[in-house]
């Protein structure tokens, strides 16, 4: 595992087979937003995806009747969704400004888009795992997910479901790279509108229909995990920090951020809460 650069690039299972449990990770476990600070390499992203179903699972199974010690570690009592930040959402916005010099809203348009879907296509995974792990038919939940997203004609299986959002995510990218504005503004009118506006909504969405269609299966709380904000675009910086205070009451955030957070932000904190 040491041959991976840092925990982004290892899987859930392995990082429970590797992980070291601290406080910080009892903490994160609570029933509570939580913002997790540090320098890269101390542990941010080890400890969010420590809290997936897949590393719970292995911890659950191969860590704990061979280190019983570590029974007292509670498991989290939410289903955790793991997004990694992408560098290419910044790059993105800026590229596409410079087309749009015009329309700053188009610009930002085609970023929502990208980290809609990608936090879409992160939330299947988990749907898919919940699904294999109960041994639920997953034959409503798909068809469901394919009419409310309004995938359109897509074959119900979550392999095709990501296969699509991944086709429309390399349709903005072509008019990107093509610098063919028209065409970048023609696939942003075309994707449901749930994908352009804030990303959490479009997480919400996806969950609300999980929880309607595999109810005895779905989790009563989610956590939405966003790891390396510090690398995220400003706007989603700003809107994740909003919701910490203010969100639907079945998700909880989880976000890791460097040590220095935005200077906007500091008007926001409360003397005795922040």
């Amino acid at each position: 595992i040491y041959g991976a650069f840092n925990a982004r690039w290892l899987e859930p299972e392995d990082v429970a087979r590797s992980f070291v449990p601290t406080v910080t990770f009892k903490s994160l476990v609570r029933l509570q937003n939580s913002l997790l600070m540090g320098p890269r390499g101390c542990g941010k992203t080890t400890l969010l995806k420590m809290l997936t179903r897949r590393a719970q699972r292995v911890w659950q199974s191969e860590r704990i009747p061979r280190e019983p010690q570590w029974a007292d570690y509670r498991r989290p009592d939410f289903e955790a969704v793991y997004i990694p930040s992408d560098v290419r959402w910044s790059a993105e916005l800026e590229s596409v400004s410079r087309e749009f010099a015009e329309s700053p809203i188009e610009a930002e348009r085609a970023q929502r888009a990208s980290v809609s879907i990608s936090g879409v296509m992160e939330t299947t995974r988990v749907f898919q795992a919940i699904i294999d792990e109960q041994k639920h038919d997953p034959a409503e939940v798909l068809k469901a997910l394919i009419s409310h997203l309004q995938l359109g004609t897509t074959v119900p299986s979550f392999r095709e479901i990501r296969l699509k959002l991944v086709n429309w995510i390399d349709e903005i990218q072509a008019g990107l790279i093509r610098h063919d504005v028209d065409l970048v503004r023609r696939h942003l009118d075309t994707l449901p509108a749930v994908f352009t506006t804030n990303p959490l909504h479009a997480i919400s969405k996806a969950c609300t229909v999980f929880e309607e269609y595999a109810g005895t299966v779905s989790p009563t709380r989610w956590a939405v995990c966003f790891d390396e904000l510090e690398i995220a675009p400003r706007w989603l910086q700003s809107e994740l920090f909003a919701a910490l205070r203010s969100f639907d009451q079945r998700f909880l955030l989880k976000l890791t951020w460097s040590p220095i957070l935005p200077t906007d932000l500091t008007p926001r904190q409360e003397r005795q809460h922040d």
